[in-house]
């Protein structure tokens, strides 16, 4: 009885370090980090009002789907993302302006149908920013600024009271939480996030070790 009441406590154990590894970026802001947005997060906000204009959907659905920094995000221009023929691309370089490496990101099949209508429905030119201002006829790339407070409106419209958790780079952290609690695979995240080491996604991700001990049980020989 004894044995058998120690094998389930040690089951109970395991499985509570594997749900601490899966919802750690979500649910714990650590080192001044932003919140990211959770799978219902993502789905709500696509539901909402706030992605009414073309241009912001289409910057919602790179956004989660690049895993790119704000800056970069809003220096994209249309030739950047599509080909000769102006077909969206399944997948982009980037070379990024903080570290000035190169990163290859992913472009959802929401993030390319979105892209294609809000391209086609403006008639933006190869040469000219994806993501403009306001004022459409100025053809200025939107601001960061401008884009920390479309992020709040979108943690706003995903049901949160205190949008202050929610910030630029909550964007980029969703990708990435959600392909590590579903992989567990930090190298390949560490790509999609362009980092040159381990050690800086490890702490970015919140990889503790609960998480660490729960790949360990998995892989017990």
């Amino acid at each position: 009885m004894k044995a058998k009441f120690g094998f389930q406590y040690s089951q109970t154990l395991e499985k509570v370090g594997e749900l601490k590894s899966q919802m750690a970026c979500v649910n714990r802001i650590a080192y001044g980090q932003k919140a990211p947005f959770t799978a219902d997060d993502v789905a709500a906000i696509r539901k909402s009002r706030v992605l009414s204009s073309t241009r912001d959907r289409a910057l919602f659905e790179l956004a989660i789907s690049s895993a790119l920094r704000s800056g970069d995000l809003l220096s994209l221009t249309v030739s950047d993302v599509t080909n000769a023929n102006g077909d969206v691309l399944r997948d982009v370089r980037k070379v990024q302006e903080k570290t000035g490496g190169a990163v290859r990101f992913n472009v959802s099949e929401a993030a390319r149908v979105a892209l294609e209508v809000h391209i086609k429905h403006h008639s933006i030119a190869p040469d000219q920013p994806l993501f403009f201002a306001s004022r459409l006829k100025a053809r200025r790339p939107m601001t960061t600024r401008a884009f920390q407070v479309l992020v709040k409106a979108w943690a706003d419209a995903a049901g949160y009271r205190d949008t202050s958790r929610f910030a630029g780079h909550s964007t980029r952290r969703t990708m990435p939480c959600h392909a590590y609690a579903h992989s567990r695979d930090v190298v390949a995240v560490a790509k999609l996030l362009g980092h040159s080491t381990l050690r800086y996604t490890t702490t970015y991700l919140n990889v503790d070790e609960s998480a660490a001990l729960a790949v360990a049980r998995e892989c017990e020989l």
